[in-house]
């Protein structure tokens, strides 16, 4: 599970063949590693609102 990251295209390849490396840490956020060594930090993932399921919608007819 600690190899895994939803990563678009671009990322999943500077990853793959490029000399990035990542590693995901406690919060959600992850740490990705350049090939310069420059270390960048990303910010932890927001919670999404979750639907109201209370209220239903109703059609006029």
């Amino acid at each position: 599970m600690d190899n895994l990251a939803p990563l678009c295209r671009r990322h999943h390849r500077a990853k793959t063949f490029g000399d990035f490396t990542y590693r995901r840490l406690p919060d959600g956020s992850y740490e990705w590693t350049l090939p310069t060594g420059t270390v960048i930090t990303t910010d932890p993932p927001a919670p999404r609102p979750r639907p109201d399921r209370g209220r239903r919608s109703r059609r006029r007819t």
